[in-house]
C-alpha cells in the first residue's frame, strides 16, 4: 500500500498540488493508494473559495479519484479537525476521521509512505 500524508494547508506552495497529482498518477496506474490528512493538510477537505486566489479547485480531483477511480481510503486525523474546532461533516470529500492509533496502524500497513 502507498501512503500519501498530506499535511500542509492548501495554498501553501506548490506541495498539496503536487501530491495530488502524486496520488491521482499511482491510482490511475491501478497501485494500491490511501491518503490521510493531518495537521493543517485537513483544510484541503474544506470547500475553498479559489477564484479569489486564482486557483483550481483540489476538491473537484479528490472528487473524481473517489466517484472515477473508486479510491476508498481517504483518512483524515480526527486529532487535526478537533484541534482546528472543525467536524467531519464540514468535510467536502468524504474521508473516515481516524485516531492517533488507527493512522499508526494505517502507517505500518504502508509498503512506501510519501509526506507531503
Amino acid at each position: 500500500m502507498l501512503t500519501f500524508i498530506n499535511s500542509l494547508p492548501p495554498h501553501d506552495g506548490d506541495a498539496a498540488r503536487n501530491a495530488l497529482d502524486m496520488i491521482m498518477m499511482a491510482v490511475s496506474l491501478d497501485q494500491p493508494v490511501q491518503v490521510i490528512f493531518q495537521h493543517d493538510g485537513v483544510f484541503q477537505l474544506i470547500n475553498q473559495q479559489t477564484h479569489a486566489i486564482e486557483s483550481k479547485n483540489p476538491l473537484v480531483k479528490y472528487r473524481i479519484l473517489s466517484d472515477v477511480f473508486e479510491l476508498e481510503h481517504l483518512y483524515v486525523s480526527a486529532t487535526a479537525l478537533a484541534e482546528r474546532q472543525l467536524e467531519a461533516t464540514q468535510l467536502a470529500v468524504d474521508a473516515t476521521p481516524v485516531s492517533d492509533s488507527e493512522l499508526y496502524a494505517l502507517l505500518q500497513n504502508s509498503s512506501k509512505v510519501v509526506r507531503c
